[in-house]
């Protein structure tokens, strides 16, 4: 993993060490600088140096990367991964009803519910591995770590919503990923989630996949629970060095460090682990090379 950046540091300072490290890197892999451009804007606006240029009222992430095309909704034939991931639904759908019962499935570590409860099942979370349930789950573990940029891009875990739940409105931290959404169980009414200001409902054995960047809200009023399995993906138009660069700040940013945190404490309560240093619950992935 790469190192996190002391946050006793003012955070022009951060900005420019993240920039030497990603750039030394991207150097020794035989690129130049201009193939960083958009990264070094991206960088200004994580550490809150410059005002994002948002092209939506509804797509505002508090971290966004210039040039990309903005859409609430992509096409799932588009992704190479969801074939992956729909030929496997029985087989996921079967592990996720046995990974239910376990005590480290629990409330998602994001408070966003409005009413009802909603819990998750975290298998990476930018950039650790969480092995455990890697383990418990070896066939969607196969899948996943399968698919390009699951490891590295986002976050990938089961989430239950049950009946009576409202996600309140919200939008993603960035634009650099979109969220895939493998539906393994729903409701055909009383299920849904809006993304800017478009309404779709799941479809089971299907994947769905949106831009978390926009504003986004769900619920569930169907009398029954809603299940997927989330697999944050590159956004398509990244190059393969800019993938790598934003994976790295990934792992030095605080508030994505914040969030590992969360799941690990998550781990920690279920597995009635004591407080303390790090126990080795999340492993590092590696950083895949830049080519």
């Amino acid at each position: 993993m790469e190192p996190r950046l002391d946050d006793r540091l003012p955070d022009r300072d951060k900005r420019d060490l993240a920039w030497r490290l990603i750039r030394h890197r991207s150097l020794g892999s035989g690129h130049g600088p201009g193939a960083l451009d958009r990264v070094e804007a991206y960088l200004s606006t994580v550490y809150g140096l410059e005002e994002p240029a948002w092209e939506s009222p509804l797509q505002t992430p508090a971290h966004t990367f210039p040039g990309l095309t903005a859409k609430a909704f992509h096409d799932p034939a588009e992704y190479q991964g969801v074939a992956k991931l729909e030929q496997a639904f029985g087989a996921i759908k079967d592990e996720f009803l046995k990974a239910h019962s376990l005590p480290r499935f629990g409330p998602h570590p994001q408070k966003l519910v409005d009413t009802g409860k909603w819990d998750a099942f975290h298998f990476y979370a930018y950039g650790c591995r969480i092995d455990q349930n890697h383990a418990a789950c070896p066939q969607t573990s196969k899948v996943i770590d399968s698919i390009d940029g699951a490891d590295s891009a986002g976050i990938v875990y089961f989430s239950v919503l049950h009946d009576g739940t409202h996600i309140r409105a919200h939008n993603g931290v960035t634009n650099t990923r979109v969220r895939c959404q493998l539906c393994l169980a729903a409701a055909e009414k009383g299920c849904e989630i809006r993304v800017d200001s478009e309404i779709r409902s799941w479809v089971p054995g299907k994947c769905m996949i949106f831009d978390d960047s926009f504003e986004h809200e769900a619920w569930n009023h169907s009398g029954a629970e809603r299940v997927v399995l989330i697999v944050d993906l590159w956004h398509p138009e990244l190059t393969p060095c800019e993938r790598q660069a934003v994976a790295m700040i990934n792992t030095m940013f605080a508030s994505y460090e914040k969030f590992r945190r969360q799941v690990q404490d998550r781990l920690r309560e279920a597995e009635a682990f004591p407080a303390g240093p790090d126990l080795g619950l999340l492993s590092p992935t590696s950083a895949r090379s830049c080519k």
